[in-house]
């Protein structure tokens, strides 16, 4: 029921119907491509992250643990993810990465690592949504430069409706 709720606040179609086709799985989601390699049609993975985009200056709770260990812990954390969420994902089949962080290590370079690993399979696809208060795009971070098509990922800002928020969305091409 609450599903089918946040699914009509969303603006899903035919969200009261009650004969769905999908699958909940619950599994580790690290060692979850061992059971399900290219299985699944749609994938999300809204990463642990630093969640940099979390912090509100006034208060000091919001960013009292925050240290660039944090991030470099996340961002090895994410790629594991990554690899089983990417490995779990049929041909064809689409992506959603996110996280609550600004850390371009976990958020583009995630993305960079992803089409290194995998190459021609990796298509990012461009995200429109309107409203959304957008941050300036990287083409580079510390000295590692971003293929142009990863522009393709949006940044949100925050404001007083919303926290930050990375989003790009992947198409996994046939191999």
């Amino acid at each position: 029921e609450k599903l089918a709720h946040n699914m009509k606040l969303l603006g899903v179609e035919d969200s009261e119907k009650d004969d769905w086709d999908f699958e909940l799985v619950n599994e580790d989601g690290i060692k979850i491509f061992e059971k399900y390699s290219n299985y699944f049609d749609k994938v999300l993975l809204d990463a642990p992250c630093s969640a940099e985009a979390r912090i509100d200056l006034s208060v000091r709770r919001s960013y009292s643990y925050w240290n660039e260990k944090n991030i470099k812990e996340h961002a090895f954390l994410q790629k594991k993810l990554l690899f089983s969420a990417w490995t779990c994902l049929k041909p064809g089949g689409t992506l959603v990465y996110s996280t609550c962080t600004f850390a371009p290590e976990e958020n583009e370079g995630q993305v960079a690592w992803l089409k290194e690993k995998f190459g021609e399979e990796v298509e990012i696809e461009k995200i429109e949504i309107n409203g959304l208060v957008k941050g300036k795009k990287l083409d580079e971070w510390k000295g590692m430069k971003f293929d142009k098509d990863i522009g393709n990922s949006i940044r949100i800002l925050p404001d007083k409706y919303i926290e930050g928020f990375f989003v790009v969305k992947i198409v996994k091409k046939a191999a």
